[in-house]
């Protein structure tokens, strides 16, 4: 029988380091797309501005291609109790399903290219910036949720455990961890409580073992290769859904084929925490307290609406990540 994205990218993900193989394979071994409903029923569409977080009582869809890079529907609607992740879907989009209705095989005519000549194309899907880890027809929303519904290809970036796509979702959840470096503690600061993430802060010390909570790191480009967290994410890299890499001394974005991108001044991804397969942690990272600053005040719900992550590169542009431009410096 035909694996889901989410079944497949298990056996990837344990190629990676093991720290943060064990908390890849322990999300993706439930994250399988059964579908709970049949047919499609009409309902109005309540037009959104792209990247409006919704408010308590609404939900919010958004569907696109190639890691958000075109967007084919972004739509906000009342939440009504009892909704899942495929009813939202049904009810606004025509979804074809394979395999006796146990996997997403189209959405309004975008099908599944996997079993065919090339390469394989396929739907994810996200809940307040968390892949999905029960089957889309058991996966309950509340208000204020948002759904994220994204068809891009398998190789090298199959499994995503956290994205930016539903920000501030989820790191306003719970209270995080403050851990910065002191010349950019001030700055990452400021941006936390402008976008309402609750934090407290912790001396300036590697984040080794403590249960205190979702880690907000922030760290220079030197020093990441020295944090637990971030250097387990960067060492799995596109199969983890990271894609930033340090190469002699530099930030580089990275394509989802794991090709390297441009330089990077600065970068903010998602991670798990290693020791907690579902604690997703923020990193931020910069060449300095200025390119940090840059960044962060273009890291906006709209600017990191439908993508995974971003970065700032050398030239000023704040660009989503994995990186699908041309040209590398």
């Amino acid at each position: 029988m035909r694996r889901s994205p989410q079944t497949r990218s298990a056996g990837r993900a344990g190629r990676s380091p093991a720290a943060l193989a064990s908390a890849c394979a322990a999300l993706a071994a439930a994250a399988v797309l059964l579908l709970g409903c049949s047919g499609a029923q009409t309902t109005s569409r309540k037009p959104a501005a792209k990247g409006t977080p919704p408010a308590a009582g609404q939900l919010r869809l958004v569907v696109s291609r190639d890691f958000g890079a075109r967007l084919l529907k972004d739509v906000t609607v009342p939440f009504k109790d009892g909704t899942t992740v495929m009813r939202l879907l049904a009810e606004r989009c025509e979804v074809d399903t394979g395999y006796g209705g146990g996997f997403v095989n189209g959405i309004d005519g975008l099908k599944s290219s996997f079993g065919g000549s090339g390469a394989a194309d396929d739907w994810f899907y996200w809940v307040d910036g968390r892949m999905g880890a029960v089957g889309a027809g058991d996966r309950r929303l509340h208000g204020g949720q948002t759904v994220w519904w994204d068809y891009h290809a398998w190789a090298q970036a199959m499994f995503i455990p956290g994205s930016l796509d539903a920000f501030p979702a989820p790191f306003r959840d719970e209270e995080m961890v403050l851990s910065s470096e002191p010349s950019m503690h001030d700055v990452a600061a400021a941006w936390a409580q402008r976008q309402g993430i609750a934090f407290h802060d912790e001396p300036w010390s590697h984040p080794a073992g403590a249960d205190l909570g979702p880690w907000l790191l922030v760290r220079t480009t030197e020093q990441i290769g020295a944090e637990r967290i971030a250097r387990a994410a960067m060492s799995a890299g596109t199969e983890a859904g990271v894609f930033v890499a340090v190469e002699g001394g530099r930030l580089f974005a990275v394509r989802a084929d794991g090709h390297r991108g441009p330089g990077l001044r600065a970068a903010a991804f998602a991670t798990p925490d290693p020791q907690h397969a579902t604690r997703l942690c923020l990193v931020l990272v910069a060449d300095d307290a200025g390119a940090l600053e840059t960044l962060l005040a273009g890291f906006t719900p709209p600017a990191a609406s439908s993508h995974v992550a971003l970065g700032l590169t050398t030239d000023g542009r704040i660009v989503p990540l994995p990186f699908e431009g041309e040209g590398a410096t």
